[in-house]
């Protein structure tokens, strides 16, 4: 089960930073694949915020630079995927 919500989470992070889906994975971060900046960040969190209709404190940006940060964020504000 945690395998497909991953997947659903890469194919929104490969949509939200243009790259192919074979590029994202648990290991992916903002130091490993160059078109995830602070800027793609808040685009994530905007998007999640809009998809599933729940807030996440704006704090929490500098906590979304890798796909396993992503994923902590989403059970610390008990959103699932």
């Amino acid at each position: 089960m945690e395998k497909n919500k991953n997947k659903k989470l890469f194919s929104i992070l490969a949509k939200i930073l243009n790259v192919k889906l074979n590029k994202i994975n648990l290991r992916t971060n903002s130091k490993n694949l160059d078109e995830w900046d602070s800027l793609a960040s808040l685009n994530i969190i905007t998007f999640l915020e809009k998809k599933f209709r729940n807030k996440i404190n704006k704090l929490d940006v500098k906590d979304t630079t890798s796909a396993r940060s992503i994923i902590k964020l989403l059970k610390k504000n008990k959103i699932k995927i």
